[in-house]
């Protein structure tokens, strides 16, 4: 290569020259730079996002593939065979091979008949062949290894103990060994561990990993059918998958400590209304999933999900002969090739926060269901009101459990038009994100509004108002409420046996006169609307305690109902009186129902919601919490 040596005795025309120099190589550099931008369109779209993958690299982490294989060689071939050619790039890639031993039968406690000598000459000819093709399977894309069990350890002890991730940077790829991958499984995987996991703007600790196998099985029984529109190509769902499961390191290693202490505990993973129930009731503890649905469950944890055209996906199952098979089923989905799919982008993938969520039941979770101002409701309540109708759900001062339990309660009915009225902003958000709409009220400035008023009661004036002023919110968006609270036990569903007419008001009236505000129907219309303004302007009147307290001795109690029963005195709203037989008064009477309870009640109230609440509704049958305040069951 010449080499140009500068003498100092002509510095001016050094300088001269080292600027020419310079100027030549910015004009390339633009050069350059305007032919790149012209040429990217020469490109597909396709075309240019793998040109992304393999150009920009993620933070450093590490990528295993754990493949778990027991007495299928020739699918084990076919399996390693489609492992071997896919595209890994420069990307250093492990493979880990779990085989699993044949029963080693203990005659002295076991019920079989124990194998023949050529029974056991078999298996072990079978196992040997496995380990040693497995041992002359050249891996060119990183370390391999392999895992000879000794015992049987079955598909929960296969699956549970291949992996226990040593950082939050190392990934773990499940495959069982009748499956096939898509060249191009490896490229879409990194891809989303940089988009899901890595970017901080996509980044939600609840979701656990990508499966890609083609979604078809909803485990909760009667639920919706599985179907997403065609412009759909990743969506959550909290199912976990069994044929190409990329698992996420910090989920894992939460779940295996979850099931650590509740296998210890001899705890179950059972979920009443879950197809997943029965199997594990006939499989006990040889399979696996029941254990992880009940932890993404409780836990509120999803799992992405791909979806392309037609029955393609980046990884079949052949679904041949094993442990859950009695006979080859050939293959579930057609293999994308490593062109991918005509007018489609594979790669495709959407922040996170407009990706669909769907449950157990397939029922989509909605996000941001957080109301805290009449523009809100006006945004987010259309899509769970059912006939202009919602169910406003008292919660202020209620204890979380009885909260939760009230909603597992609602979900046994289907009831699904509710929001919540609540002030405890933690549990606000954890149940927003759960997909139940929530509505907070600053009650800090209503309180300060009342303060100015009256120095009595303060706490119970702030709760009727704040209650009153959620009503008011929905009323003025064009909704009619039914109001209830956490101490009225549902029993039933009510709504079919109700008829409203045109009355502008429905529900119990108490002895004394007052509204039961318990369960009451409010008409969203203008005369409603109205007297409900006065209701909320009455509140804020220096003689509202005072006056409702003439029909309510209770001064403990909340003045609400006895307040809007004053004011309907001198008012001409149509109020109609339910039946007093839908209701019993009081846990007493409940139980001392001849016969048991009656089906056509449908409120139980007059309950106090302290320390022996749970254990009151345990004995009534309507205690619908487990250990760690979720639902006993999905109820689709």
């Amino acid at each position: 290569m010449p080499v140009m040596v500068f003498h100092s005795k002509n510095a001016s025309f050094h300088r001269v020259l080292v600027g020419l120099c310079a100027t030549a190589f910015f004009l390339f550099c633009i050069s350059l730079q305007t032919h790149l931008f012209w040429s990217a369109d020469e490109v597909s779209v396709e075309e240019q996002e793998e040109q992304w993958i393999m150009s920009k690299e993620p933070p450093e982490f590490s990528f295993v593939v754990k493949l778990l294989t027991y007495d299928r060689l020739h699918s084990l071939i076919r399996c390693l065979d489609s492992l071997a050619a896919a595209d890994y790039g420069d990307n250093e890639v492990k493979l880990h091979v779990f085989i699993d031993h044949f029963p080693n039968q203990d005659h002295s406690t076991s019920f079989k008949p124990p194998m023949l000598a050529q029974q056991v000459e078999s298996k072990l000819k079978e196992s040997h062949a496995i380990l040693d093709y497995v041992h002359k399977f050249k891996w060119a894309h990183g370390a391999k290894e392999i895992h000879y069990r000794t015992q049987n350890a079955g598909l929960q002890g296969q699956w549970l103990e291949a992996w226990w991730p040593v950082t939050d940077h190392e990934f773990a790829f499940m495959v069982e060994d009748d499956m096939c991958l898509s060249p191009l499984y490896f490229k879409y995987l990194k891809k989303i561990i940089q988009t899901y996991y890595y970017d901080p703007s996509n980044y939600d600790p609840i979701v656990y990993g990508i499966s890609l196998q083609r979604p078809r099985f909803v485990p909760g029984k009667h639920g919706n059918k599985l179907q997403v529109d065609d412009a759909t190509r990743l969506f959550l769902y909290q199912l976990v998958g069994t044929w190409g499961q990329l698992l996420f390191p910090k989920p894992w290693r939460e779940f295996r400590l979850w099931y650590d202490i509740h296998k210890s505990s001899n705890l179950k993973p059972v979920l009443e209304g879950m197809v997943t129930t029965g199997w594990y009731n006939r499989s006990g503890e040889r399979i696996w999933t029941p254990w992880f649905i009940k932890f993404a469950y409780v836990k509120g944890y999803f799992n992405l999900y791909t979806h392309f055209s037609s029955e393609n996906s980046l990884s079949a199952s052949y679904r041949d002969k094993g442990v859950n098979t009695k006979k080859d089923a050939g293959p579930d989905s057609v293999l994308i090739g490593s062109s991918g799919i005509q007018g489609l982008n594979l790669w495709d993938m959407r922040p996170l926060n407009q990706l669909k969520r769907y449950d157990f039941c397939f029922h989509e979770v909605k996000q941001g269901m957080l109301v805290q101002n009449a523009h809100d409701i006006i945004s987010i309540v259309p899509s769970f009101q059912e006939n202009g109708t919602i169910v406003l759900v008292n919660a202020l001062d209620f204890p979380e459990d009885a909260i939760r339990n009230w909603l597992c309660q609602f979900s046994k009915f289907g009831i699904r038009n509710y929001m919540i009225l609540l002030d405890d902003h933690g549990l606000g958000k954890d149940l927003s994100q759960r997909g139940h709409p929530v509505m907070q009220l600053n009650s800090r400035s209503i309180e300060k509004n009342i303060h100015e008023i009256s120095s009595d009661n303060i706490s119970h004036i702030t709760k009727d108002l704040t209650t009153a002023q959620a009503v008011m919110m929905v009323l003025q968006a064009h909704y009619n409420v039914w109001l209830t609270d956490i101490s009225t036990i549902w029993l039933t569903n009510p709504f079919p046996r109700l008829h409203i007419g045109n009355h502008d008001m429905l529900g119990f009236a108490e002895a004394t006169g007052e509204v039961f505000t318990g369960f009451l129907y409010i008409k969203g219309s203008q005369r409603v609307m109205t007297f409900w303004r006065n209701v909320c302007k009455g509140i804020l009147h220096k003689g509202y305690s005072s006056t409702a307290s003439f029909m309510n001795s209770d001064h403990k109690r909340s003045h609400l109902g006895a307040f809007i029963g004053h004011l309907m005195a001198t008012d001409t709203i149509n109020f109609k009186f339910l039946s007093p037989a839908l209701r019993v008064d009081h846990p007493s009477a409940y139980k001392n129902l001849t016969g048991g309870p009656n089906s056509r009640i449908a409120f139980l109230t007059g309950v106090h919601v302290d320390e022996s609440f749970p254990s009151m509704l345990k004995g009534f049958g309507l205690w619908n919490l487990d250990g760690e305040h979720a639902c006993i069951g999905v109820f689709c």
